[in-house]
């Protein structure tokens, strides 16, 4: 019995001692597995990171360039506009972009025209005063040419000085607050009036839109198209064909 009782026990250690083995062999097994599938990700990943980088600098680039097409919410345009929050956007002009690009346009070939006849003309007329003779500071056809651009420029001037670019309402005191664009590019100008001060002209003259002339305060004339406002009760309100809704 004491014979079968050592079997037993050493046996048993026997068999612990083998589970300990498989344990410790298979737990090894596994942390070696789990280091190579980490290596190995890491390599993916870094051989990857090119590629990742590009497709984000492409998202990148897609997401400005559609920015730039994006049209703006009404917090945006009034916090651009610094109107309060009590004004609502009764009108868009959806020529502003071409008064703009009109606007920089105009002041960029000014400027290099000027620039080019002034270094033509003064390198000529110092070696005009060198010779002893008087020469002119501008010839002909630079004259006609300088006089034709200046003419369209102060006509697209008056255009962009008088067509506003957003209208907005407060329909709780029937104010209005007419923006503008500035003498300067990308400048903006503010005009506060009411309902009152707004004052519609007599169709005259050969300009177009005539039938869209008003004038505000009985000083300045702005240019309203009807397509442009929110809803035609908008206009009406604003040519006395309907009363506001505070007033109903």
């Amino acid at each position: 019995m004491i014979v079968r009782l050592l079997q037993n026990k050493y046996g048993l250690q026997a068999r612990l001692l083998q589970g300990k083995c498989t344990l410790q062999s298979h737990s090894q097994a596994f942390y070696r597995n789990k280091t190579r599938a980490f290596v190995c990700s890491n390599v993916c990943n870094i051989r990857r990171y090119p590629k990742l980088l590009k497709v984000d600098s492409q998202n990148i680039c897609r997401r400005m360039f559609y920015s730039l097409f994006k049209r703006p919410t009404m917090e945006e345009l009034q916090l651009s506009d610094k109107v309060p929050e009590q004004f609502v956007l009764i009108y868009n002009n959806r020529m502003k972009n071409y008064l703009l690009y009109g606007h920089f346009t105009i002041y960029l070939c000014i400027a290099m025209f000027i620039i080019v006849v002034l270094l033509k003309n003064g390198s000529s007329f110092k070696s005009d005063n060198k010779a002893g003779s008087t020469s002119k500071l501008f010839e002909q056809d630079q004259l006609i040419f300088l006089s034709a651009l200046i003419t369209f420029a102060v006509i697209v001037q008056s255009l962009i000085l008088r067509m506003p670019v957003r209208i907005y309402n407060n329909p709780k005191t029937n104010h209005y607050a007419f923006i503008y664009y500035g003498l300067i590019p990308n400048n903006k100008r503010k005009l506060f009036c009411k309902l009152s001060d707004i004052i519609k002209q007599e169709e005259k003259g050969l300009l177009p839109w005539k039938d869209s002339r008003f004038i505000i305060k009985e000083r300045d004339n702005v240019i309203l198209i009807h397509e442009f406002f929110r809803t035609p009760s908008d206009l009406n309100i604003i040519l006395g064909y309907e009363k506001p809704p505070n007033e109903q």
